[in-house]
């Protein structure tokens, strides 16, 4: 399971609330424990502050019989209150009032045969000693050892104020710490219930959450993988707007233009295979026939001049091929000086005016008058200028028309090559200047060539630092144009 990104994250999320939940269940119950023994420490030391008065006010009026009930009942309901074991005793330790059941503690207790005395001394001597209050959890130095359970004393130093009376008296309050904590653990388990609730809920929702963040992943890994053998035609979902939306619309993207690659990869080995195939296939057919004497030897330099050509056309094909990858490698440099472009577009038309000629087209120069001039290697820009034309010139129909101008806006001198050829589809406007691209049977004209013609020239511009570009409308031609800075 964890291996993959959604375990992993299942995993991580849910150990981490785990360990917050029992981190905060710690911190919760350390807090609900202070919390509740400071609160009943405060409600003892209330009680204890009401039984100093009441006693007091016993002690003013002991010659009258009812106030002994009154005293008893007074302190019997702060008991109740409180829940809390409360005495009364002297400085020496002897139970004056509160003892209502003393067989329960005889062994820590002593007996004078008429009070009951607190059995250590150090029950009595921590409360004198500090002249205040006291409060401890425990057995109280032993005096609740039979009983099995921690309590909290909390024992208050009193002055007697009744008058003609003086001296000091102890009020001790003794509560079963398991009764201190209840609603202590009454809190912790609700915090036990709800945090499972809550935790099981949150780990409900991170699975379905992460399983769909994770499942684009997973097809795109999938997809991937079968792409990686050949398999162009895989896709992904795209069922969100967020960055995974985002990646698969990528991916998509992706294969769709690896597929296209693909697909002009496997057209141009079938074209540049039958480039290669057909002239050596005519080629070794004129020399086998001059070999075994079939061609008559006054005929040979004929055959002979056909086989050169055919070499020089294989030879062109191959340099081309080696000039892309120099280009899209970054090897291939340029040599850079000041070139007049509207000079170089005139030598470039010069060279084509024959192939003009032969179709009858209507040419058009329209030059720029201001300095056309930028920095570039001239016989690059020339082999741009000669494709440019020359596939304007095959595309175009006989007597149609071709115009190449220049102009030149702020520090870039442009120059565009229009025909009134067919022109092309949006799809091959997409395409037309990718590698391995050769223009399909909407230019409505022979197709020859490799493909490689407009690879070349963009890399070229590109080496120049500028940009080549094409629109074209179908029965309306096509326009090339190019910019390179000044």
């Amino acid at each position: 399971m964890t291996r993959t990104l959604f375990g992993k994250l299942i995993l991580i999320i849910s150990v981490t609330l785990i360990v917050t939940f029992i981190v905060t269940g710690f911190a919760l119950f350390a807090y609900l424990q202070q919390t509740m023994t400071a609160s009943k420490v405060s409600e003892l030391k209330l009680a204890a502050e009401d039984v100093g008065n009441i006693y007091n006010e016993y002690l003013g009026e002991t010659t009258n019989p009812i106030m002994k009930n009154i005293f008893q009942r007074n302190i019997a309901r702060i008991e109740q209150t409180t829940g809390a074991l409360i005495w009364i005793a002297d400085t020496n330790g002897r139970i004056i009032d509160g003892l209502t059941d003393p067989a329960v503690l005889k062994n820590t207790l002593k007996f004078d045969g008429t009070y009951y005395s607190l059995g250590d001394p150090r029950q009595t001597s921590a409360v004198l000693k500090t002249g205040e209050d006291i409060q401890t959890s425990g057995d109280f130095y032993g005096l609740f050892k039979s009983i099995g359970q921690d309590i909290l004393t909390v024992a208050e130093l009193k002055q007697i104020t009744a008058e003609g009376l003086s001296g000091q008296f102890i009020v001790y309050s003794f509560v079963k710490m398991p009764e201190v904590y209840q609603t202590r653990q009454n809190a912790i388990n609700m915090y036990i219930a709800w945090g499972a609730i809550a935790i099981l809920g949150v780990l409900l929702s991170l699975y379905f959450i992460t399983r769909r963040i994770t499942k684009p992943i997973k097809e795109m890994s999938i997809a991937s993988a079968r792409m990686a053998k050949g398999e162009m035609g895989q896709r992904v979902t795209e069922n969100s707007k967020d960055e995974i939306g985002q990646l698969a619309r990528s991916f998509n993207a992706m294969a769709v233009s690896l597929e296209n690659l693909e697909n002009m990869r496997r057209d141009f080995i079938a074209n540049v295979s039958h480039e290669l195939r057909t002239p050596m296939t005519s080629m070794r057919g004129f020399i086998d026939a001059m070999l075994d004497g079939t061609i008559e030897p006054n005929k040979r330099d004929y055959y002979l001049q056909i086989v050169r050509e055919e070499t020089t056309r294989l030879s062109r094909l191959v340099d081309d091929l080696l000039d892309l990858s120099r280009m899209q490698s970054g090897k291939l440099s340029a040599e850079m000086f000041l070139v007049d472009l509207n000079e170089l577009v005139r030598r470039s038309v010069i060279k084509l005016e024959s192939l003009i000629l032969q179709k009858n087209i209507v040419f058009e120069t329209s030059f720029d008058e201001a300095d056309c001039k930028v920095k570039g290697d001239s016989d690059l820009l020339d082999r741009v200028m000669i494709n440019l034309i020359s596939n304007a010139i095959k595309f175009t129909p006989e007597n149609g028309a071709i115009k190449v101008a220049t102009r030149v806006e702020g520090n870039k001198v442009f120059v565009s090559v229009s025909d009134t050829g067919e022109g092309m589809s949006a799809e091959n406007l997409s395409q037309v200047f990718e590698r391995f691209y050769k223009a399909d049977k909407s230019r409505g004209a022979i197709q020859s060539g490799t493909g490689l013609g407009l690879s070349i020239a963009r890399e070229i511009i590109h080496l120049h630092g500028g940009e080549i570009s094409v629109r074209s409308e179908i029965g309306r031609g096509s326009t090339f144009e190019f910019w390179i800075s000044q």
